[in-house]
């Protein structure tokens, strides 16, 4: 009398790896984007609280300039630490004494972040390297 054996054959087990290899291979760079997209709040958050921070001493003093970033409110680095705030091209105190912009940079696993940096300025205009990351 012939036993039966139970189990897989080498066929089986290769098909469930090239199965699970087209699901890696889809799912791996949806995910990618997915988290890089939920850090982006990140930089929106640092950027708007900046803004108000700027807003608060415009009013108090009359003027924009003078600000450094890590005082008075404005952001050096975003609260999870994916962006670094700065002003204009770059640098570290705003000069500009009618205005600013505020520019949070990807930093670390969010520097190949497609939208790249984000811009914000006195008048409310957003901005990134991509369109249709704010």
């Amino acid at each position: 009398m012939r036993i039966h054996q139970s189990g897989l054959t080498l066929i089986e087990l290769i098909v469930v790896m090239v199965i699970v290899a087209i699901l890696a291979v889809v799912a791996i760079p949806s995910y990618l984007n997915s988290v890089q997209k939920s850090r982006r709040t990140d930089a929106k958050t640092a950027l708007t609280a900046s803004a108000q921070a700027m807003e608060r001493w415009f009013t108090q003093s009359n003027t924009y300039a003078n600000v450094s970033v890590g005082g008075n409110g404005v952001y050096s680095v975003s609260d999870n630490g994916y962006y670094t705030i700065s002003f204009g091209a770059g640098g570290a105190t705003n000069t500009n004494a009618s205005g600013y912009q505020l520019i949070a940079t990807p930093t670390g696993p969010q520097a190949a972040d497609p939208c790249g940096a984000f811009t914000l300025d006195q008048a409310d205009n957003r901005g990134a390297a991509t369109t249709g990351c704010w």
